[in-house]
């Protein structure tokens, strides 16, 4: 009977039992639905930054034909500037040259194996250059050694110089000359596949 007393007092006020079962209703889907607006705050968010960057790459990458092209042409100016282990005669050649313009005289010139010794510092992969070895022994006075060195600095090419030993030359034919052994790291263009 205690349904029927409710189902009673319901008809009673039913405009007082309509706005409680909107409020419970309203009250549910709006507890459901909390989380929607902050979700689609982040899809926004997101969405806004991607057309910022789309937005920020048009605007930059209008001149990029000219800027390309120019990249390119330095490319080949820095290309005459690396070694080709290829053209041994050439190289050879550069070399020589600086021989006669310092007086010395070369007694040994071999390249060597194209991995760099380890000295304990690692350096990173080379993929567009790579080093080309070599060893140069050269006699010749003190001044004739120091002007070698001099002349290794204005060659076209980049060159480190990794090791050097001088001392005495054990050329008897040439008093007080000095022997200088030299090993090279010159940079070239990468020749592997």
């Amino acid at each position: 009977m205690n349904v029927n007393i409710i189902v009673a007092k319901l008809k009673q006020f039913p405009i007082a039992v309509i706005a409680a079962l909107l409020t419970i209703i309203f009250s549910v889907v709006i507890y459901l639905r909390l989380d929607t607006p902050t979700e689609l705050e982040k899809i926004f968010s997101t969405r806004d930054n991607v057309l910022k960057t789309m937005e920020n790459n048009a605007k930059q990458a209008i001149d990029l034909t000219e800027h390309l092209k120019k990249l390119e042409s330095q490319s080949t100016i820095v290309n005459t500037f690396l070694m080709d282990k290829k053209a041994k005669a050439a190289n050879y050649s550069s070399f020589y040259e600086l021989e006669k313009a310092s007086g010395v005289s070369i007694v040994k010139i071999d390249p060597e194996d194209n991995t760099p010794k380890s000295d304990g510092i690692e350096r990173p992969t080379l993929t567009l250059f790579e080093p080309i070895i070599w060893q140069i022994d050269v006699v010749g006075s003190y001044q004739q050694i120091l002007s070698f060195f001099y002349q290794l600095q204005t060659v076209k090419y980049f060159i480190r110089v990794n090791q050097f030993d001088i001392g005495p030359s054990t050329d008897t034919t040439k008093a007080g000359s000095i022997k200088a052994s030299i090993r090279l790291e010159v940079l070239g263009i990468t020749t592997r596949s």
